[in-house]
């Protein structure tokens, strides 16, 4: 028995085949799949040719797997795209027990074990999902980047982009994001900005998301405004994670386990000191990812087929993470 975990992102997407104990068979990276960018068969393709290139790696057959779960973004936003995710993606991969969940519940799964508690991440987009003691769920944030993922690469890479041109036109003091903004679009002044945005950036998530490195190159060099822009994603992390925890119960004077995923948290201290702030109070418990939402996916696809063996499957996937 095999099981297989994919999680879905805007910028990419893991996949993970382990045996029937946790152990890894083979794990990569394969381009985003989330339908608003692709469409829904894009999803599909990009999964069903990646699922094929693992299983000839690995010598494996469909029916070897015997438990599956797609964590894809966007799920459960749109009962009707929901159910045209499920029959296309699952018709393509062609496999007997799979299961399609948003890619915040693999995050859940693997940071925090299957235990109750809160997940927030924050990649090309943001979304917080948390499970109580009781085993009730809920999600804040992430859905839509017109109106929504705020604290999200794609929501930093947009104000890093309004900053820029604050900057340019006198609004704000021009700074290192100033200067290394231009170099990174490849510009000489504000007045080239709209066509760049137009031809190359608007609609295209990814590479939005991917000016976060301007920001974060900006902070390294002691740029203030930089600075203040993870602390106002913070901000908005912070409100996504305290809106889930009010409509769920993780009973009396205990602190809410908290975890994280995503790109945006590889800012370090930029992000996570003024996150664990605004968290403090003892309300709240941020602790590092137990596992990576990849290996959680396997967690979620066990616990559909063989719901004895997460333990000792859980222990195996952080043995081999350590």
């Amino acid at each position: 028995m095999y099981y297989l975990s994919v999680d879905g992102g805007g910028s990419k997407t893991a996949f993970l085949i382990t045996d029937e104990m946790g152990h890894t068979m083979v794990e990569t990276i394969s381009d985003g799949c989330s339908y608003p960018q692709i469409g829904i068969d894009g999803v599909a393709r990009v999964i069903s040719t990646e699922l094929e290139c693992l299983l000839d790696k690995t010598g494996l057959r469909r029916s070897d797997i015997k438990g599956a779960v797609f964590g894809l973004p966007c799920y459960g936003e749109d009962r009707e795209a929901d159910r045209e995710l499920e029959r296309i993606v699952l018709k393509a991969v062609g496999l007997s027990e799979a299961y399609v969940h948003n890619d915040v519940e693999l995050g859940w799964a693997g940071s925090l074990g299957l235990s109750s508690g809160i997940h927030v991440v924050a990649g090309t987009g943001a979304i917080a999902y948390g499970r109580d003691i009781e085993g009730n769920s809920c999600r804040s944030n992430g859905w839509h980047e017109d109106f929504s993922d705020e604290g999200s690469g794609y929501w930093l890479g947009m104000q890093a982009l309004s900053l820029f041109s604050k900057q340019s036109d006198g609004r704000a003091e021009k700074s290192f994001l100033y200067k290394r903004m231009k170099e990174v679009l490849g510009i000489a002044d504000v007045d080239e900005l709209v066509p760049l945005y137009v031809a190359e950036y608007r609609g295209n998530r990814k590479k939005i998301a991917a000016l976060q490195k301007v920001l974060l190159e900006a902070a390294k060099e002691g740029d203030a405004s930089a600075v203040i822009l993870y602390h106002e994603a913070a901000a908005e992390l912070a409100e996504s994670i305290r809106a889930v925890a009010s409509n769920l119960y993780f009973g009396e004077n205990i602190p809410i386990p908290v975890s994280y995923s995503g790109g945006v948290f590889f800012a370090g201290e930029f992000i996570m000191k003024s996150l664990k702030d605004r968290l403090d109070g003892g309300l709240f418990d941020v602790r590092e990812p137990l596992l990576k939402p990849v290996q959680g996916g396997i967690l979620l696809a066990a616990g559909h087929m063989v719901p004895d063996a997460v333990q000792s499957i859980r222990s195996v996937l952080v043995g081999s993470s350590t």
